[in-house]
């Protein structure tokens, strides 16, 4: 399946990085329900889910989840802030997991409070990647670039270069929506910008795997799920829904 299948499994979040998209407001459903969802998920197919949120450790029965959808082959990846992401945490998951994305945009600490990431996120994310470098999951990062960030980004590619990572994903920021659109103005940078530093990147660090999203890719290669179950697929820059994963085909 060529389409990402991303699984905002909750709306509640334990950063407020101003930059970010995801759907706010939403109630979690229970625990019953999200099992009924994951069912309707192999019912139809699918082979990977990307589990997010919202910070999705924020749930406390994921390890459930992960454990049923990994007995049903499926392939499971996880994007997270990495603060709960504790060594007892991961000891629950690791086994069900194949993929985890930590998310960082900067070294520099008022960088990351400015951005709404909060106090000693650097430190934290150092820590969680050593401890997954020391394990089977696959590792991967993943950064936006903003204006406020961006001339932080090669400080970074030096850091990660010397990490054990599979891929470096470079997100375009992207106003689509909540508190993204709020801020537009403030972290809004242009294409052209944002492949010429793409491209310095890539010369500077060949040996990282850097991907890059940009709306274009985000609206062809994701399919979401969000908290309360609806299914939304952005096409031209407006959400459009697609039904219901407790009652709809996903696929």
């Amino acid at each position: 399946m060529n389409i990402e299948l991303c699984w905002n499994i909750t709306a509640n979040c334990n950063q407020a990085c101003k930059y970010c998209h995801r759907f706010i407001g939403l109630q979690n459903l229970s625990k019953e329900e999200n099992i009924q969802i994951l069912n309707n998920i192999i019912e139809s197919g699918c082979d990977n889910i990307t589990f997010t949120g919202g910070e999705a450790l924020l749930i406390d029965y994921l390890e459930d989840l992960l454990s049923y959808s990994h007995s049903h082959k499926i392939k499971n990846k996880l994007i997270t802030n990495g603060v709960l992401l504790t060594e007892e945490r991961f000891l629950k998951i690791k086994n069900n997991i194949d993929k985890i994305n930590l998310s960082i945009d900067s070294l520099n600490n008022d960088t990351n409070i400015l951005l709404g990431r909060g106090d000693r996120h650097v430190e934290i994310i150092k820590k969680r990647i050593v401890m997954i470098e020391n394990s089977d999951v696959e590792l991967s990062i993943n950064s936006v670039m903003t204006r406020l960030n961006i001339d932080d980004m090669f400080e970074l590619g030096i850091y990660l270069s010397s990490m054990k990572i599979e891929q470096w994903r470079i997100f375009k920021f992207m106003p689509l929506r909540e508190r993204a659109k709020e801020n537009e103005d403030k972290f809004s940078i242009s294409r052209e910008i944002f492949d010429e530093n793409i491209k310095k990147l890539q010369k500077m660090f060949p040996k990282l795997n850097i991907v890059t999203r940009d709306v274009g890719e985000f609206e062809k290669l994701y399919l979401l799920i969000l908290a309360n179950g609806d299914i939304y697929q952005t096409k031209e820059g407006k959400d459009v829904k697609r039904g219901n994963a407790l009652e709809n085909k996903i696929l």
